[in-house]
């Protein structure tokens, strides 16, 4: 699989958008893990992680997951 994150802060102090995402994806995969979505969190399985800032948004930030089958071309 493939895990596409887009991050939309609550403010527009500056971030380091690998810290807030490796956090909220290893506790995703994890979950994915344990609520038996998928087997295992392993590079055999979940290939393909990106992370994208999405802006600001004061009303409702957030961290918005994808998960998408991984397609080889």
């Amino acid at each position: 699989i493939e895990i596409d994150y887009v991050y939309y802060a609550p403010d527009k102090r500056k971030r380091d958008l690998m810290n807030v995402i490796a956090v909220a994806d290893k506790f995703f995969q994890d979950a994915l893990v344990e609520y038996g979505c998928i087997e295992t969190d392993d590079t055999d399985t979940v290939v393909k992680i990106t992370s994208l800032f999405g802006g600001v948004d004061k009303e409702y930030a957030r961290i918005v997951a994808t998960i998408k089958q991984f397609k080889t071309t």
